[in-house]
This record gives structure tokens, sequence and C-alpha cells, in this order.
């Protein structure tokens, strides 16, 4: 696939075909990603390029919308992936023509450069002839876009400048003249063309019409602009004038004027208030002579005063680079950031490689006022006494004689200051740095602080800690050497381990410490140099205490950098009173507080907390993020080290109360909308802060199991939604084990909802037995008209759940009649109800009443907007549809309700479903089809990091794989699988499945004692406490093992578990199971034994599976 953003926006496969992209929005969201192909452009900078300061209300939804459309579009030719911080286009650069256009016009620039203009030409031909049209042609208009645009258009005319410029070196000058006129009137301000144009010219034998178009560049300058040409265009003049042949290159600096700098993807450097633009350098004004200053100033050779580094430099390229075109662009650029992020090593990087002199300064030991300039003088060699300077003309003497000698050292050289560490003498370093800016025009100053000084013409740069994997990337070593942060670690672990690797028994550790460090290259270093004296394991282990554990670092840094607590003690001692009690307090928030957030739980404060909160933004103590409602993030490592002062402080347990209190109120508030139309809104605003419900959830359950009842109560849809992997039951089961079976009376609903959920997501374990028990009296004496449907059902669902085949359903009448008592305004509620009776009758083996209580469900969702409802409803319907052999329909249900899930960002029920879809179609004989869909749950499922869900795809992919009759690929899947089940329905379901189909696979191999073994075993867990749908289907597995040798007990399994299900089995195992047994029994003596075994009633047929299961094990 190639793709084509030097005209319109298009994607063509290999044989030229264009392929259809779509509207605007995703041909924009296609442009955005290719600009940045092969790298994760961030989710925020996504929704600004599509949707620039007017994004809609679910912004966040729509671009999910968009990327489903895009993938679909691609139609698997080039994969879209999801990363935690945004999305990436999984192609090679070099498959985007903007890309080979900048490699190839960067080719024929490096030959111009060498005097080879033959190969110049051929390169920047080839680069010019990827164009089509004007650069994102369609979706320039796109917010951002129109900056990427103008840039690729700067791009193209520089190319087409180092084209002409080849061509007057070859001598082929003649040819030029119209064209060259033809681009100044197309850019009638660039002076490179017009130089070019005097060349060609003068090389023609025009010499006259050469210096003619001199002057009159002077006179458009100056009309336009108020300024001279430039010292390079002058040059061009002096050489027409010497009568100089053309084909001698121009000045270096000619060639590069006008070019903006290399791509950096979608979006414009961020610049503070009043810096200049982007690409301009502030005018350099002629200087008067200074008086002459000691000896021991700096001379005109160059100067380098930086450090040698003792370490390699890893995982910032990208920085260095953007950096480096920073200094080319602006005066002064500020390097921000957090305490041990790497400020100081990127800006030595960064310096060593910069032409002129270099001076590095370096403040954290520094007082302030006059120890700053002093500090300064020192970085520069000056010690003697000077001789008093003259001012430089246009700057006013009144400065201190410090400042002055410094004005005067520096005033005519091109120089590059590096100010290091200033957060603690900002505002000293402030005046010094505007003032020697105001003086010394050939001079750049690079800071590097944890607070930006704030002056007119600054420019920030955000260092950031280091890239690590995200939590449900995977464990894969390769892929987890793509990250900066775990590459530097792996690369000081060797230092003092020299046989570390990073293999699949050390990954997982080592991703555990990047991620619990923050990718914070300091702290990273800290903790690999413990590797000295500490397993790998450990170390991973120990970093909850990290401050302790990270306390020895190297005895020649810094002290301030030699251990972690010391890094963040820096940036602690900056901040007054009212930002230390806040920073502590915000502690309470691991997944950031908004303003409202914070004033409710941390404050009150005396004055703004917003405006605390931007203090401690400013000072790199906590990070804003969003923009409609900005989150103050802490990371990890100033989280604890600011929890650490909370305790100390003495403020922990009523802070973590109130952060507890908060989370309730966010919740209940919540738990209404998460079952109708607003669904999507309140999901969103729900996974912002899901960090903080597991915390306070986590602190209730232990310290006020009262309000972790009303908490868990409150999220159970939330879990849900989240999807069907189990992660609230486990946390509702704590609350349960906390809370003990005698709640208090007005929170006996908020019990059972919790007793419910609980067992609707896991098999009731004993220590759960008491609770249910507990749970059905409770709700016999609750009004349940208009109650919550697992308040209403809770007998029922306790039977579901225990597999009580006996117990009285609820006197409802059937569905095509009438519907259960709720409230006539809350359909949300009816068809919950429906959906719980619907699960009922399927359990005892009534699929036509399910059915149509699930259609009446889905009805009711649909109608009250609740999409969980609606895709928890839609598998089961396509369970009975395939279970009647109308496998097209199931798919129907499935993909309606993938698509769903998508809209809800739910991954896990995206996985789940795949699967689910990957089975009905290997129910019609689509394999490929299958075998796609268990691929992309697989890597759904790792992406979430659900186990389970992982071990369901592996399963469906061996399934698969044994159906094609690939019995090794079958049962390597299926033994996988096997071992990733969890404790879950879910998990228990895809044991007992797999430990059918590998049954199957033994059978298939040859070998019936293993094949009746583990059928065995999957039939031993379904007998007791299961629903009749699922033991009927592991006693057809059952069956297809016994033909062979007891093929009457196998027909009369095989009706027996058509009588359990209530409807014949049409899938292929059970047909073949059937027509074996048949062609060993005869047709009359089969339909005698399948006959008694249909008319067996449950408790018979029960019984029946019960000794099938003793006599294969005799």
């Amino acid at each position: 696939m190639r793709f084509d953003v030097l005209g319109p926006v298009e994607m063509r496969r290999a044989d030229g075909a264009a392929v259809p992209v779509g509207g605007p929005r995703v041909r924009g969201l296609l442009a955005l990603l290719l600009l940045g192909a092969g790298q994760v452009v961030r989710t925020e900078r996504l929704i600004d390029g599509l949707y620039g300061d007017r994004p809609p209300r679910h912004a966040t939804r729509a671009l999910q919308s968009q990327v489903w459309r895009l993938r679909h579009a691609l139609d698997g030719e080039a994969e879209v992936e999801f990363h935690q911080s945004g999305y990436r286009l999984a192609v090679q650069p070099e498959s985007v023509d903007a890309h080979r256009f900048e490699q190839l016009a960067a080719a024929g620039r490096r030959a111009l450069d060498s005097g080879e203009s033959a190969r110049a030409t051929e390169a920047l031909d080839e680069a010019l002839s990827l164009w089509h049209g004007a650069a994102l042609s369609g979706v320039a208009e796109t917010p951002f876009l129109a900056a990427q645009a103008a840039r690729l258009e700067e791009l193209r005319f520089t190319a087409l400048e180092d084209r002409a410029d080849a061509e007057l070196l070859a001598g082929r000058c003649r040819g030029l003249v119209a064209e060259l006129r033809e681009r100044i009137c197309a850019g009638p301000l660039r002076e490179r063309p017009r130089g070019q144009l005097m060349r060609a010219l003068h090389a023609s034998g025009r010499t006259a019409e050469a210096l003619a178009l001199y002057e009159e560049t002077r006179r458009v300058l100056a009309a336009e602009l108020g300024t001279e040409p430039g010292a390079e265009l002058r040059a061009v003049h002096l050489s027409v004038l010497r009568d100089e042949p053309a084909d001698t290159p121009p000045p270096v600096a000619l060639r590069a004027r006008g070019t903006l700098p290399p791509r950096s993807g979608p979006g414009p450097v961020p610049a503070a208030a009043g810096a200049p633009p982007a690409g301009a350098r502030r005018p350099t004004a002629p200087t008067a002579p200074t008086a002459p200053t000691a000896p021991t100033a700096p001379g005109p050779a160059r100067r380098h005063r930086l450090p040698a580094p003792l370490t390699s430099f890893v995982g910032r390229d990208e920085p260095v680079r953007r950096l480096g075109d920073l200094l080319d662009e602006v005066r002064l650029v500020t390097l921000t950031g957090p305490g041990g992020s790497g400020k100081t090593r990127l800006a030595i990087e960064t310096a060593t490689r910069r032409e002129g002199d270099v001076y590095l300064v370096e403040l954290a030991g520094q007082a302030p006022a006059t120890d700053v300039p002093r500090a300064v003088l020192d970085a520069l060699g000056i010690h003697d006494a000077p001789v008093l300077p003259v001012a430089p003309a246009g700057r006013r003497r009144g400065g201190s004689p410090v400042t002055d000698r410094l004005v005067s050292a520096l005033a005519d050289r091109r120089s590059l200051l590096v100010l290091d560490n200033c957060e603690h003498v900002v505002e000293d370093v402030s005046r010094l740095a505007q003032e020697l800016l105001d003086g010394c025009p050939g001079l750049t100053v690079l800071v590097t602080s944890r607070e930006a000084l704030g002056i007119t013409g600054e420019t920030l740069l955000a260092v950031t800690p280091l890239e690590v994997p995200p939590a449900d990337g995977g464990t894969d070593p390769e892929h987890a050497l793509r990250y900066a942060a775990v590459r530097l670690f792996t690369d000081r672990a060797r230092a003092v381990r020299s046989g570390f690797v990073l293999d699949a028994e050390t990954v997982r550790p080592v991703l555990k410490i990047c991620r619990a460090l923050d990718g914070l290259p300091l702290a990273i270093e800290l903790a690999a140099a413990r590797l000295r004296s500490l397993p790998l394991g450990e170390l991973a282990a120990r970093l909850d205490d990290r401050f302790a554990l990270l306390s020895r670092g190297s005895r020649t840094a810094p002290p301030r950098h030699r251990t972690l607590s010391a890094v963040v003690d820096w940036s602690w001692d900056l901040l007054d009173e009212e930002e230390r009690t806040l920073a502590r307090r915000l502690s309470v928030f691991p997944a950031g507080a908004t303003q409202a957030a914070a004033e409710r739980v941390c404050g009150p404060f005396s004055g703004s907390t917003l405006d605390l909160l931007s203090s401690l933004s400013d000072k790199s103590f906590v990070t804003a993020t969003g923009e409609a409602e900005p989150r103050f993030r802490m990371l990890e490592t100033v989280r604890a080290y600011c929890a650490r002062r909370l305790a100390e402080a003495g403020e922990t347990e009523w802070i973590r109360r109130a952060h507890a209190a908060h989370v309730t109120e966010l919740a209940e508030a919540a738990a209404p909308h998460l079952r109708d139309a607003a669904q999507l809104d309140w999901l969103s605003r729900l996974t912002a802060v899901h960090d903080d419900i597991v915390a306070a959830l986590h602190w209730s359950t232990r310290a006020d199991p009262a309000r972790a009842l009303r908490l868990a109560a409150a999220l159970w849809s939330y879990w849900w939604l989240r999807g069907p992997a189990g992660e609230g039951a486990e946390r509702m089961r704590d609350v349960l084990v906390s809370a003990g079976t005698t709640p208090p009376p007005d929170l006996a609903a908020q019990y059972v909802i919790c007793v419910a959920g609980t067992v609707l997501s896991m098999r009731p374990t004993p220590d759960l037995h008491s609770h249910l028990r507990a749970a059905v009296a409770l709700g016999d004496g609750l009004d349940t008209a208009g109650a919550h449907p697992l308040v209403a059902l809770i007998r029922p669902v306790v039977a579901l759940a225990t597999g009580d085949h006996d117990a009285e359903l609820p006197p409802f009448p059937d569905a095509g009649r009438a519907e259960p008592n709720a409230p006539d305004g809350d359909p949300a509620l009816r068809a919950a109800m429906h959906q719980l009776l619907g699960m009922l009758h399927q359990g005892r083996g009534r699929p036509d009443r399910a059915e149509r209580w699930f259609t009446v469900a889905l009805d009711g969702f649909r109608a009250s907007g609740d999409r969980l409802g609606a895709i928890q409803v839609l598998p089961e319907l396509a369970r009975i549809a395939g279970w009647n052999g109308h496998h097209e329909r199931a798919v129907a249900f499935v993909d309606e309700a993938l698509a769903l899930a998508v809209q809800l960002g739910s991954t896990t029920n995206e996985a789940y479903l795949l699967g689910r879809r990957a089975a009905e179609r290997r129910s019609v004989g689509d394999l490929a089809g299958a075998e796609t869909d268990s691929a992309a749950a697989g890597r759904l499922a790792r992406a979430a990091d659900a186990p389970e869900l992982v071990a369901a795809a592996q399963h469906h992919a061996g399934e698969t794989a044994r159906l094609r009759g690939d019995h090794a690929s079958a049962r390597r899947f299926l033994e996988s699988a096997l071992r990733g089940c969890g404790g879950t329905w879910l998990g228990e379901e895809i044991r007992v499945r797999t430990l059918t189909a590998l049954g199957r696979v033994s059978q298939a191999e040859g070998d019936p004692g293993g094949a009746r073994e583990r059928h065995g075993r999957a039939l031993d867990i379904v007998l007791v406490g299961w629903d009749l749908a699922t033991i009927a289907d592991t006693a057809d597995g059952l069956a297809g093992v016994l033909v062979a040798d007891s093929p009457v007990t196998a027909a009369t399994v095989l009706g027996a578990s058509t009588a359990l299900r209530g409807v014949r089995a049409t899938d292929r195992d059970t047909v073949l199971a059937v027509r074996d047994a048949r062609r060993h029994l005869g047709a009359r003596a089969f339909r005698q034994a399948y006959g008694a075994g249909s008319a067996l009633t449950r408790q018979e047929g029960l019984a029946l599976l019960a000794r099938a299961l003793s006599e294969i094990r005799e």
C-alpha cells in the first residue's frame, strides 16, 4: 500500500489502484497519522488536528469513530494501532510520498553540498516528481493541517531552489531564466531565487539585467520590509560585479535560507506568548566597536566548555533534533520538566553538536543576585579586572558592571550560552538573559529549569520522561526495547552486570520498574545501579519504598542527583507553604485532579485553588492535561514523595476519607446514566478517574465498609461496561468480606446489588455462601417496585449462579403479553429485568422463552440508549440463533454488538465478541474468517491486559486449527488457553470448552484414553452449579468419544443433552457424533436410544451424565 499527501490525500495498492478513503474527517485523520508514519500520534494532537478549538462534546469517542472508519477503509492492508497515549499507523515512512520526498530532497542537498551536480539533479528530480497537486489537498483546511501543508510547500520550494543551484553548478543557465522569473513571482520576498536568477542572467551574458534585478530587489525589500538584502545576496551581487563564473557554489547560508525544520509530526512548536514566529530570529543589527577588555576574555577561536559524557545517550534522538532546530530559529529556549527528566543531559548533548562558542553555566549551587552573572563570567573564563567597556550601540548603560562586562565579551560573537538548573534563581536569570539577548545579537541562550523564565521571546520545550510501554502493551522483549525507558535501563544494567539481557525472564520486572519510575531517566539509572547488590526481581518488588531503595547514586553527581529523594527535595524546597499543602494532599489522586476535585478534597485555601495548581504546573510539580477541564497529574515518583509528606503532616486518613467521599458522590451521580443515552459521556468521566475509583474502593474496604458498599453498588454497571473479564467481581467480593453479612439497614439494597453483581461475574466461592443467603433474606424484605433489577430478581439471580434449577421463578407473565413490574418511566430497568429473565430461562433449557425475553430486552435497551445492555443481550440471541442453525443471523447479532463495543471504546468487549464471531464463522466453514477474528481478538485482549480473554482467543484459534486438521497447532493453542483461565464465569467456561476441544484433538490423534480424561474433567466441572446449555454442550463432547465403545450410551447422552438444552445442536462435531452413533447402531436402535435420552427429565438426564462420568473413570 502506498500513501500520497503531496496532492490529494490518497491510498493506492501496489498495482496503482486507488483505495477509497472516506470523508474529509477520515482523510484528515489519515493525513495526521501519515505525517507521523511509524510513530505514535497522541490522542490530544489528533483531536486538535481534526477539530481545532471546537471539538465535539465527546471528542475521544468521535475520534474512535473516525479510527474505526479508517480501519474499515484500510481493510487490513495496514494497521491502525491503539497505544496508551494515542494511535500509530503501522506503515514504513518510505510508503508515504512526503517522507520519500524529504529523504530524496535531503540526498539532493547533500550531493549539492559536495559539488556533485548530476547526482543532486537526479535526486531532486525524483523528489519533485512525487508531487501531484497542492500538499494535503482537500484537508488543508483541517485545523493544524494547514500548517503542515504550508511546511510541505515550503520544502518543495526549497527543493526547487536546490535543483536550480544544481543546474547552475552544471553550467545549464539559459533554460533557468524563465523558470526562475516565474518562481520569483510566486515568492517575491524570497532572496534565494533572486540570487539564482542574477547568476543565470550573468552566465547568459546579461550582466546588466542581473545588476538591475539586484537594484529592484533592494527597492522591494525596502518598500515591503524596510530592510536591505541579506549578506548572501550581497555576496552574489559582488560576484557578478567581479565577473565570477556562475558555477561557483553560492554561500551555504543562501542555500539554506527559507527552509523550515525537518518534520516533527503534526502540530506547531509551542512557544511562549510574545515569542518570535517559528523560523524567525531577531534581526541582527550592526554594533559599535567596544573598548578592549582584559586579555582573559574569550578570543576569536571556537570555545567549547562542556563536560565529556561518561555514559551513552539513550532515547532522545528526536528531542535533540527538535531542540537543534529551535536553536536555529529562536534565541531563547527553556527546557522545562520535573527533576531527573534529563534536561541537563539533553542540553549538553545538543550543545556539543553546535557550531561556534558554547559555554555551560551550572547554577545549582548559586545564590540569587550577583552570583548568577559572576557564574557566567567564570564560565567564560573572565577573571581579571577588565577595562570598562563602551556600551554597544542601541543599548543603554546602567546595568551592573558584571553584566556590562558580559555584554562586552559576547557582543560580537556567535555563541550559545547554556544556563543549567535555574529554577531557584529564576528571576535573576530572567533579568540577565534579557540584558544579554538585548545587547548581544549573536547570542543564543539555552536554559534548563523546572520553571519557565517568563520573559518575552522565550520558547518552551517540555522535557518529558522517557516513553514507557503501556500496561496493556504485552511482554515481548523485542517490543519492549522499542521504548526508550526500557533501553536505558537495559543499557545501565549491562554496565553494572555484564551478562544482563532483556529476555522472557527479565522483561516483566524491567517493565514494572520502568513504569513504576515513570520513565524518569535519573530514577531508572539509580534503579539499574542497585543491580550490583540486588536481584532484578527483588529490585522490582521493593519499589513501593522507592526513596529508601534508590538512595545510592554516583558519588560524583551533584547532591540533588545522588538519591531519588534529593531530586524531589530540591523541587519541594522551592514551593511556598500553601503550594506544599496542596501538593501533599493531591497525592491522594492517582488519576490526577480537576480544579473542582482539588477544591472539594484538598481545600480550602486562602487564595485561588486554580492559581495554586497553575503554580505547581509552572514549577513542573504537576502536569496539566486536557483542554475543556484540565486534570492536574503527578508523576508516580512525585506522588509517592508527596504521600510521605502527607503522612508526616498527619493528614493521610482524613484526606483519604474526603477523597473516598468525592469518588462515591461521582459514582452515585453516574450510576443512573450508565444505563441511558448519556452512557458514553459518563463512562468517559469514570474511565478518566479509574485509578481514583480503585484507590477509594481499596481504602474504603479497609477503613469504611459502609462507604465501600455504597461505592461498589454504584459502580456495578461501570464494571460491566469495562468488559466481561471480571475486574469488578473481585473488588465487590472483597467489599462483601469486609462488610459482613449484616449491612446497615439503609444500605440493604446496595448490599444485595454487590452480592448479585459478584456472583453474576464469578462462581460463588464457599466464603460467599453466607452472603447469598443474607442477600436473599434482605431482598425479600425490600420494596421491589422501581428497585434495581438485581434487587428485584435476587432470588433467581442466586439460583442462576448456584445452578439451582428447581428454584421458583418470579410470577412474571409471558414476554409476548406483558412486562415485569418496573417503573413505567425507566425502560432501562425494565430491559435489565427482561435480560435477567432471559438468562434464567436459557439456563433452564428453555431457549424459545429465553429468546422472547432477550428480544424484548433488546428493544428496551435500544429505546433507552443503553449500549451495554444491548452488547450483553445480542451474543445470547446469537447463541440461540446458532443452536437453531441460523448462523448468518447469529453473525449479524454479533456484528451489531461489535459496533456498539467500538462506540463504547470497550476493548475487552470487542475482544470477547470477536471470539464469539469466530465461533459462528467456524460453524459455517469460514475458517479463514474465524482465524482472522481469533487473531484480532488476541491482539485486543493482550493490549487490554486481559488474560482470560487472551485464553479465549487462543481457544478459538485452537478450534480453528483443529478443524483444519492441524492438530499440533491446535494442541499448542489450546494448552496455552488452559493455562490462562481464571476463576470468573468466563474463565471457567473457557476452561470447560478448551478441555472439550482437547478431548476432540486426542480423539482425532487416536488417543481415546486422553480424550475420555479431558471430556471427563470438563463434565466434572459443569455438572454442579452450571446452566443446562453448557452442561449439554459438554455432554455432546463426551458422547463423541463414547461412540466407538458404547454407542448406546453415546446416543442416549446425545438425546439427553438435547432435552437439557431445549434444542438439537447443529454444530459440526455434534452432527458427526450423531452420524457415527447412527452408523454403529443402525437407524432404529439409534432412534430408540436417542429418544430414551430425550425423554428424560432434567434430574434423570443429569443422573445419566453422572453415571457416564463414573463409567469412563473406572
